[in-house]
């Protein structure tokens, strides 16, 4: 396979568009598979998109407090699922580093009546929302983080960035690690109420619910929440569709993930 490979850039490509076109004609020759196409692509496309177009909005960050005591820090925690935090004094324009998650599980074992979340903040990296996906990437590496707070050009916190944000630049989207095998089915009834998935096409819910949405626009009933919204909600953000009531469950800054509907 390897001499075949070599075969197909005996030409030496000169631009990234002949390097590309010399790659599908391997995917069309079948030496390398689609999937490898896919990422070969994503992995050119990092160093041409910047972080302000990949990074979670400020207004969407959950955030800590250095003055919260560990049992609202570990309500927030255990509501929004993330495993790390950026930690704020006073405002969000006053980031002074992050906490993980797994670093207060001491403070469980054996309670500290004197507990600080300053004790186990570690620093936090700054980036402009001009820095391009590839150089962060390196910097994510090279410092051994995962997190880095976004900063515009006067100095205010625009936003935050996770290395698996730019990890599905290049890969495609990684299913969110808290979906559990119960939630494998699309529409899950319990008593009168019911748990979907918010990929679940609308031709599905209209014969499980009972409802007449229409579907020329959106497949999913995610994605015909979202428009109805206008935006991307929150968790706990509620619509009225027919006769149900739908409150968002779990959700991403990019799309819904799971709603709960109850008929009223």
């Amino acid at each position: 396979m390897f001499k075949k490979i070599i075969s197909f850039f005996y030409k030496q490509p000169n631009t990234e568009a002949q390097m590309l076109k010399t790659l599908h004609d391997c995917v069309a020759q079948k030496v390398i598979d689609q999937d490898s196409m896919t990422m070969i692509e994503g992995v050119l496309n990092v160093s041409k998109i910047k972080v302000r177009d990949t990074m979670i909005p400020r207004a969407q960050m959950v955030i800590l407090n250095v003055d919260q005591s560990l049992e609202e820090i570990a309500k927030i925690i255990i509501e929004s699922k993330h495993s790390r935090f950026p930690v704020i004094c006073e405002n969000k324009d006053n980031i002074i580093g992050f906490l993980l998650a797994k670093d207060l599980l001491i403070n469980f074992q054996k309670p500290n009546e004197n507990f600080n979340i300053r004790s186990a903040i570690r620093p936090a990296i700054f980036v402009p929302e001009s820095k391009k996906l590839d150089n962060l990437l390196h910097e994510f590496q090279v410092k051994h983080s995962h997190m880095a707070i976004v900063i515009d050009e006067y100095g205010n916190v625009a936003g935050l960035v996770t290395i698996e944000d730019v990890l599905e630049k290049i890969v495609g989207d990684i299913e969110d690690e808290n979906f559990t095998d119960s939630e494998a089915d699309s529409i899950i009834k319990t008593n009168n109420k019911y748990t979907i998935q918010a990929s679940a096409v609308i031709e599905q819910l209209n014969d499980e619910l009972g409802l007449n949405l229409k579907n020329s626009d959106f497949d999913t009933i995610g994605g015909h929440i979202a428009a109805e919204i206008g935006h991307i909600p929150k968790p706990e953000h509620k619509i009225i569709i027919n006769n149900f009531e739908f409150t968002v469950k779990k959700s991403s800054p990019k799309k819904i993930l799971l709603l709960e509907a109850i008929k009223f």
